[in-house]
C-alpha cells in the first residue's frame, strides 16, 4: 500500500496518497515503515504536525520491527527529522 501512496504524491494527488498512507497506518499500527511513510506524506503536504506525531509513531514501533537493522535505520531517520521538525 506504501508504493500506491508515493505514485499518488509523486503524481500531485496528495489527498488520494494521505488517505491511503493513513488507512494503512490505521490497519498496521505497530509497523514502523507503514509510520514512516505516512509521516514522509505530511511533510510532502506541508503538514509538520501531521508528520511530527507520526515520526512519534516511528520511535514507538521501531524497536520491535522484524528487521532490527531496518527498524534501527527509521528510528534514526525519524530522531533526524523531528530535530527539524522542532518536538
Amino acid at each position: 500500500m506504501n508504493s500506491v501512496g508515493y505514485r499518488f504524491l509523486m503524481r500531485g494527488n496528495q489527498a488520494a496518497a494521505l488517505a491511503l498512507l493513513e488507512l494503512n497506518a490505521e490497519a498496521n499500527p505497530g509497523d514502523a515503515n507503514v509510520w514512516d511513510s505516512l509521516a514522509e506524506g505530511y511533510l510532502y503536504a506541508d503538514r509538520p504536525e501531521d508528520a511530527r506525531r507520526a515520526f512519534e509513531k516511528v520511535l514507538e514501533t521501531a524497536d520491535g520491527y522484524e528487521d532490527p537493522w531496518l527498524g534501527a535505520k527509521l528510528a534514526h531517520r525519524a530522531r533526524t527529522e523531528l530535530a527539524g521538525i522542532g518536538r
